[in-house]
């Protein structure tokens, strides 16, 4: 029979991965929705979007586009509990995750 801490470390697991994924299926809509963008990136306590030829501009969470607020909501209501932001990873709209950059 397994522990109640042990239950309780699996179901974070699991409920952490599946923010992850989340976070990329709204990331990847973002870019999707706006051509202009090129990665989104994640790391050190933040998440931001990149534009195409122009490094100096970034899209974040304190931008006011609509198109952002599914990705706002979420990583405002999950992040101060799993800390995703403090995986760093970047991708394009179609790219693989990318943990090395």
């Amino acid at each position: 029979m397994k522990s109640n801490r042990k239950i309780i470390s699996e179901a974070l697991d699991v409920a952490h991965e599946a923010g992850l994924k989340e976070i990329e299926k709204l990331a990847r809509t973002v870019l999707r929705r706006n051509d202009k963008l090129e990665y989104f990136y994640m790391g050190m306590g933040t998440w931001f979007f990149s534009y195409k030829n122009d490094n100096d501009y970034t899209l974040n969470d304190f931008s006011k586009q609509s198109y952002l607020v599914p990705l706002q909501n979420f990583m405002q209501e999950y992040d101060c509990v799993f800390k995703f932001t403090g995986l760093g990873v970047r991708f394009t709209v179609d790219g693989p995750l990318d943990y090395n950059w």
